[in-house]
């Protein structure tokens, strides 16, 4: 049975202008300017997660971390799309058979076992 308080996730941002960022240990990435989802899940705490996501100041822990601190880029908004965490990849992979691209990768997909590539994605401007 699923926990209420889990579940998928997607995070829209925008980053205003081109920008180099450092991913913690995964890298720097340019991150061209426009519209990224960023698709994650909660096993448990979903509304705390959400609410960490959305502070601007915070220590960098996961990936998404980093760019939601960065000064190029705006949480635009987030939206719960499943209460089952284990719909994280197949909610992504939608994603990626239209025309969102990769361009960090590896990127919030540690733990993925589906070889999604990355759970952040570029939309374009």
């Amino acid at each position: 049975m699923a926990n209420s308080n889990s579940g998928v996730y997607q995070l829209r941002i925008s980053v205003g202008k081109t920008c180099s960022i450092l991913i913690g240990k995964l890298g720097n990435f340019t991150f061209p300017a426009g519209q990224y989802v960023y698709t994650g899940r909660a096993k448990k705490n979903l509304s705390q997660r959400i609410d960490r996501h959305k502070k601007r100041d915070k220590k960098c822990f996961w990936h998404i971390d980093y760019l939601l601190t960065a000064e190029n880029a705006q949480l635009e908004n987030i939206t719960i799309i499943s209460e089952n965490f284990s719909n994280e990849c197949s909610e992504n992979k939608k994603l990626l058979q239209g025309n969102a691209l990769i361009v960090a990768a590896g990127f919030g997909a540690s733990d993925c076992k589906n070889n999604c590539g990355a759970h952040l994605l570029y939309l374009g401007t």
